[in-house]
């Protein structure tokens, strides 16, 4: 099983939104507009990953893990990816209970990187 450290949430910044901002050009709408889309697509995948993580098994886990991953690589969000890709790599090894440990701080990441989101679009707002 995963270990007690990698349970509590990383010191690193949920997200380094000047690199996101280079990524695509400087234009503070695209930036704008893929901040909210994950933040609206977010809830919805944490529910299935959630279920997956209960149900034990190992494969619904790797797969409902897997666009979240993907999705916070491409906000460049690296605490929040390589907790997910912790826990998808538990449901490759076919390893629920891994999962499931790595779980907490995998939600902790997301919810860290969530906050840091609505900040920078209440930011972007004013």
């Amino acid at each position: 099983m995963g270990n007690p450290a990698s349970l509590v949430a990383s010191a690193a910044p949920p997200v380094l939104l000047d690199e996101l901002l280079e990524q695509v050009m400087g234009d503070r709408e695209q930036l704008e507009f893929l901040l909210q889309l994950f933040l609206e697509d977010l809830p919805s995948r944490v529910r299935e990953l959630e279920q997956a993580v209960r149900s034990g098994d190992a494969e619904r886990v790797r797969r409902a893990a897997h666009p979240i991953k993907g999705a916070c690589a491409q906000l460049g969000a690296q605490p929040a990816r390589e907790a997910l890709s912790a826990i998808e790599e538990a449901g490759k090894r076919r390893e629920p209970a891994a999962a499931e440990a790595l779980a907490p701080a995998g939600y902790a990441e997301l919810e860290r990187l969530a906050n840091a989101l609505r900040a920078a679009l209440r930011k972007e707002g004013t």
